[in-house]
């Protein structure tokens, strides 16, 4: 019983995060056009940093 409640929690959970996202699209999308900065670029160089800042090993 625990176990179904908590998949369909996460399940649940899961679904509000994708209507989340499809709700907040358009916003991002004016506020890019309004020349509002987000710091993705900032956030991509800290997890995935480009191979130009390696040293070539």
């Amino acid at each position: 019983m625990l176990r179904r409640l908590r998949s369909i929690g996460l399940f649940a959970l899961y679904q509000i995060i994708i209507v989340t996202g499809i709700v907040l699209l358009p916003f991002g999308m004016v506020a890019t056009r309004m020349g509002v900065p987000f710091p993705f670029q900032r956030l991509l160089r800290l997890f995935a940093p480009s191979e130009a800042s390696t040293d070539g090993r």
